[in-house]
């Protein structure tokens, strides 16, 4: 009894905590701007839409495996046309990140990530973080590159390595983008963000609260906003399966919106279970075959089976003395298109004459 519930208990933690993992409005796994160590399950296949008066960001991101993490992104900057901005940007980028080493009792999960790892470098950082649950709050504390290198910034830990770590190129990844920026990866002035991530499993609903260590100072240049601060706070609701809603002050000073669906690419359809009947080669009373049905025709015993098995055989091609058949059907029922294609052939043997070798299904 008490090895049977702990493997209950194990099961509901776990489902639980899978279901923690939800994009930020960059369209990776994390909080409101700043990434986390999370991951979403492999092969899951999230679209986002992120909405703010600083940007309107578009993103899709696939779980490529276990560890890593992909998000491709389409940024519209001053989406609302601020008075004064002369923002008009457009930016397409690619951000990677990889799991290093998964969460244990007394250690935190660890990734390292690359954003705009293509682009224009207009969102280009780079980024070590750290997640780590305790109950139902999920901390996560970073060091961050580029972007993510402004408000209480210190010198970079790898210029111990060489001076090369201590500066960082100013333009990168071509004037429109599409080259990778790897003479700015990790290089420059570092700094701190982090956040909090709060379940409240009653009302489906996460609270988020983050320091971001990004200053916007090319927002700040193009006059779409002024001294953002750090911090921003927001509301996740999960109430709908595969749909996140949420809402944020950020930077002290605008709302954001942002929504997110998603599914699973590694999902196996749901499997028809097979109903018991007597076929139509038993006899007419067991079969409950109509009247007008000719039990003599192959062709008609092999329609009503198919029929009632969830199948639409639309046409069936047997030459006189042939020993190939050509059958085409239609699926209504099977999920999966190999267990149509099985049930297909098993009626097809029991009907067609014992001298067809061979059965063509289209």
């Amino acid at each position: 009894m008490h090895t049977s519930f702990l493997k209950w208990l194990a099961l509901l933690l776990t489902i639980i905590f899978s279901q923690s993992a939800y994009p930020s409005d960059f369209g990776g796994i994390g909080l409101i701007d700043i990434p986390t160590a999370r991951m979403a399950p492999d092969g899951e296949i999230t679209a986002s839409i992120s909405h703010q008066y600083l940007a309107a960001k578009y993103a899709l991101t696939y779980q490529v495996m276990p560890r890593v993490e992909s998000t491709f992104r389409y940024t519209v900057f001053n989406p609302r046309k601020t008075r004064g901005s002369v923002d008009e940007l457009k930016d397409r980028s690619y951000e990677v990140k990889a799991l290093i080493s998964k969460e244990r009792r007394w250690f935190p999960a660890v990734a390292i990530g690359v954003r705009d790892i293509l682009g224009t470098g207009a969102w280009a950082s780079e980024y070590v973080v750290g997640s780590k649950r305790f109950g139902r709050l999920d901390a996560s504390l970073g060091i961050g590159w580029g972007r993510l290198a402004g408000h209480g910034s210190f010198d970079n830990p790898l210029s111990v390595f060489g001076d090369d770590w201590k500066f960082r190129e100013s333009a990168a990844g071509g004037s429109y983008g599409g080259e990778i920026r790897e003479g700015t990866f990790f290089k420059g002035k570092t700094a701190i963000f982090g956040g909090l991530k709060y379940r409240i499993p009653r009302w489906g609903i996460d609270l988020l609260a983050e320091y971001n260590s990004d200053r916007f100072l090319r927002e700040q240049r193009l006059k779409s906003i002024d001294s953002p601060s750090p911090y921003s706070f927001g509301i996740e609701w999960h109430r709908f399966p595969q749909l996140t809603l949420g809402i944020s002050w950020q930077h002290g000073d605008q709302f954001g919106f942002s929504i997110a669906a998603n599914l699973n690419s590694k999902n196996k359809p749901k499997r028809q279970p097979q109903h018991r009947y007597y076929s139509s080669r038993d006899n007419r009373s067991k079969a409950l075959a109509p009247t007008h049905l000719d039990l003599n025709s192959w062709y008609d015993r092999a329609l009503y089976d198919f029929e009632r098995s969830g199948l639409k055989l639309q046409a069936a091609r047997l030459e006189p003395g042939a020993t190939t058949a050509v059958i085409e059907i239609e699926n209504e029922d099977y999920g999966l298109y190999a267990d149509a294609v099985e049930r297909a052939l098993t009626l097809s043997e029991i009907h067609m004459p014992s001298r067809v070798s061979r059965i063509e299904v289209l």
